[in-house]
């Protein structure tokens, strides 16, 4: 692909490639790099771009302040973002709460602030001779019902464990809070509000911003509709998403635009691994190569655990958990393994409870909840650990490769491959359609065999014929091999020993090339 500085990246090519996106078409791999996004020719959707005021600054009790959102899913809290700041109030004699950068913000109703303000006798909101309104008997006033917290939530943590570990009182536990009538804004501003830029020191992942996209989408059905151009325009409006925010949006879009891959993302990132993990050029990438049941099949294992594990794991369960745990378990594991990951050092002793647990592994768990994990690991060997890690490894060469790897393989067994698929088509069919017809000679048995050789679980496949059954747990079978070997493969023997491509009950398929043996 040429570079943006090349000279034969003219003005011709860039204006094929304006046409194409405008027309909502996929385009070209160009067309979407970052840092070459194609502007909109379309008018920008009419939307309410004003930022939300608030009305007024004033002292709160952290304890009134609730993270839980009423508009979308606020992001888990990261423990080790909350431990920074923690250290940091440690070495500054306390939180810097004064600068204006640091005040929360929170959502209220306008008429909660005007009993306050007639409360402390300053309805015209003028400052106590603390430097601000004054909150502290906000309860009092308003009932105990807590305010829903936008911004701030790892400080707030880092001020509890602060002020417990230096025996301050629950006098310290406030902090300066902007207040936003929730009656006063627009959804578009509510959503602002919950934003976290890149200048910030968690900003949003790339699961963050598809939950943003997700919620927007809901509160307004209409939004995120049409074509590829005026989609993009909008996510980036309702977002604020500019060219410096470092998101491909062009690629979110691709995956919006895919009625699969849009769903699959979204149960994604309503889990906690997922929404680490998720990333848009990795999973935009993923959608070319046209191989949706080999990602799905990975995806889905990993959300079927979550599911049967005890609790909400998909809450507790973090990237860093589901690490450790895949790199130990994977698919299969003994008892001994799975102690020693929980309790190290035990050996083939007998642990319980009391027992001293893994220092950083599912951390927001209580000791007896651990325990349950530990207990449901072991006596359910079925439990499945995919290695995502080598999913999130993947570059663009090694999708590429995986892509033509595939390719090569139905080439073999196909003599007959459907027409080239339009261009422009966000929701084509995967390749392995094209070896349904040459696998009808596969029966039961065989198709079995093949299923026992893979790492992941089909389940039944239901509503699928042997063929096209057969078809999945092939390309399943090329796929995992090429991945488990990637960048090993350098001895002939190697090379040789492959996936064992199948062979029917009367003999006419050959192992080494895969192709019908009449051929």
């Amino acid at each position: 692909m040429p570079k943006a500085n090349d000279s034969s990246y003219g003005a011709d090519s860039r204006k094929r490639r304006r046409e194409s996106v405008s027309n909502g078409e996929e385009g070209s791999d160009s067309a979407r790099e970052e840092g070459h996004r194609v502007p909109s020719t379309a008018k920008r959707p009419a939307l309410e771009l004003n930022h939300a005021k608030s009305i007024i600054t004033a002292r709160m009790p952290t304890k009134l302040l609730t993270s839980n959102w009423s508009l979308g899913t606020n992001r888990l809290l990261n423990r080790r973002h909350v431990q920074q700041l923690k250290k940091a109030f440690v070495q500054f004699s306390g939180p810097k709460r004064d600068p204006e950068e640091h005040h929360l913000k929170v959502l209220c109703k306008g008429a909660e602030v005007h009993r306050m303000r007639k409360q402390l006798g300053s309805q015209d909101g003028t400052k106590q001779a603390g430097g601000m309104p004054d909150f502290t008997k906000w309860a009092d006033v308003n009932g105990p019902e807590q305010l829903e917290l936008l911004a701030g939530q790892h400080r707030i943590s880092a001020l509890e464990e602060w002020v417990k570990e230096a025996d301050l009182g629950e006098g310290e536990l406030w902090w300066p809070c902007k207040f936003y009538d929730k009656d006063g804004i627009s959804v578009e501003q509510n959503m602002k509000l919950r934003l976290n830029q890149r200048d910030v020191a968690q900003p949003d992942s790339h699961g963050d911003i598809w939950l943003h996209v997700v919620t927007a989408a809901a509160q307004k059905p209409e939004k995120f509709q049409g074509n590829a151009c005026d989609i993009t325009a909008e996510i980036e409006d309702t977002l604020e998403l500019s060219c410096k925010s470092g998101i491909p949006v062009a690629r979110l879009v691709t995956l919006w635009r895919n009625k699969i891959w849009k769903e699959s993302v979204t149960q994604w990132c309503k889990t906690a691994v997922g929404r680490a993990t998720f990333k848009i050029r990795l999973w935009s990438m993923m959608i070319t190569c046209r191989t949706d049941d080999f990602w799905f099949s990975i995806f889905g294992q990993v959300l079927d655990t979550l599911a049967h594990l005890p609790g909400d794991a998909a809450s507790y369960v973090q990237e860093e958990d589901w690490k450790q745990m895949s790199k130990c378990f994977g698919h299969g594991r003994s008892e001994t393994q799975i102690r020693e990951l929980f309790y190290p050092g035990r050996g083939s002793r007998e642990v319980d409870q009391s027992c001293r647990r893994r220092a950083n592994l599912l951390i927001m768990l209580d000791k007896e909840a651990y325990w349950q994990v530990y207990e449901h690991v072991v006596q359910r060997e079925q439990t499945s650990f995919p290695h995502l890690h080598r999913i999130l490894s993947l570059t663009d060469q090694d999708i590429k490769i995986l892509r033509g790897v595939m390719n090569h393989v139905v080439d073999w067994l196909s003599d007959n491959r459907s027409k080239q698929c339009n261009k422009g088509d966000n929701n084509k069919p995967g390749l392995r359609v094209d070896m349904v017809a040459a696998l009808q000679p596969v029966d039961e048995k065989k198709l079995q065999e093949a299923k026992g050789r893979v790492t992941t679980s089909f389940g039944e496949l239901e509503g699928q014929s042997i063929a096209e059954a057969a078809s999945i747990v092939i390309q399943q079978e090329v796929l995992e091999f090429n991945q488990t070997t990637r960048g090993c493969m350098e001895t002939d023997s190697e090379k040789q020993n492959g996936p064992v491509f199948w062979t029917s009950s009367d003999g006419t398929w050959d192992r080494s090339s895969g192709r019908n043996g009449h051929d």
